[in-house]
């Protein structure tokens, strides 16, 4: 089975420093233009154009250019999917976060790891199906790796680190005799409410 693993930043480098080369950004440095909304806000602004500080080459069989700022990215930019047809014409760092992780930045959806959970399932049902590394909370949290409305199993596992890398591993109980007596009462009522409903 193969892996699949997706890096999204909360913030981080430009895309014109890393995958996207902006040829015209380059020709056209130093010039003004106008933009009718920045950050959320309308109006009239005037943007310098700058370009990149690192240069663009082609690498790898597939030819995918990564900018020199990243050297050992570009030695094996075979294995990575690159994908410039994405656009927003969101300018805020919440929405947007929210936008690419799970295709809406109005309002909260499964995030694209759940739906990847939920449509392919998990190579070992005793393992999360995806977990997510954010030590610190990203632009608009935990909706990010969410399951909105799919089942609660397709949600992301959150590993930080600490001493208690993921949350609620430890038994909240004094013993594991009163731990089993809690699950016992909850797989009663559990019973009891699929009978009902």
């Amino acid at each position: 089975a193969k892996r699949v693993i997706f890096l999204f930043m909360s913030g981080g480098v430009s895309h014109v420093e890393s995958f996207d080369p902006k040829p015209k950004l380059v020709a056209d440095a130093g010039k003004k233009i106008p933009i009718h909304e920045f950050q959320g806000r309308k109006g009239e602004f005037q943007m310098f154009l700058k370009r990149p500080h690192w240069e663009f080459k082609p690498h790898g069989k597939s030819g995918i250019e990564v900018s020199s700022l990243f050297p050992q990215i570009a030695t094996c930019v075979d294995d990575l999917c690159v994908i410039r047809s994405m656009t927003s014409d969101h300018t805020n760092h919440y929405e947007a976060t929210l936008g690419i992780h799970t295709g809406s930045f109005t309002f909260a959806r499964p995030s694209i790891g759940s739906w990847l959970s939920y449509g392919l399932g998990t190579v070992n049902r005793n393992l999360p199906s995806f977990v997510v590394i954010a030590p610190f909370s990203p632009y608009a949290g935990g909706q990010v790796w969410g399951s909105d409305f799919l089942p609660g199993a397709h949600q992301g596992t959150l590993v930080v680190p600490g001493a208690e890398p993921i949350a609620n591993i430890q038994r909240r109980t004094p013993t594991q005799d009163m731990q089993e007596k809690e699950l016992r009462a909850l797989e009663a009522m559990n019973r009891r409410h699929l009978r009902d409903h």
